[in-house]
């Protein structure tokens, strides 16, 4: 299954990497306030892995988050604009 947040992939010298939306969707906004009702709280995470934003090369700069997509979701909310 495709996640929402998952635009495409780019190919690197590394191997492939999924790129991320840093646009907030409202499955996001939706999933955000279940989280907040205790509802699925822990079933509501990122698969582990490298992701990349906007149109990254060798230069471009690394952001750490964890895997709970509340993280996640704040950091490639953040990232709107970089190529990271």
């Amino acid at each position: 299954m495709k996640e929402s947040y998952i635009e495409g992939q780019i190919t690197t010298e590394a191997g492939s990497v999924l790129v991320v939306s840093a646009f907030i969707s409202l499955s996001d906004k939706l999933g955000a306030l279940k989280v907040m009702w205790a509802i699925g709280r822990s079933q509501y995470r990122v698969e582990p892995g490298i992701y990349a934003a906007g149109s990254p090369d060798k230069d471009s700069p690394v952001m750490v988050s964890a895997n709970y997509k509340l993280s996640f979701d704040m950091l490639r909310k953040s990232l709107a604009g970089i190529d990271a």
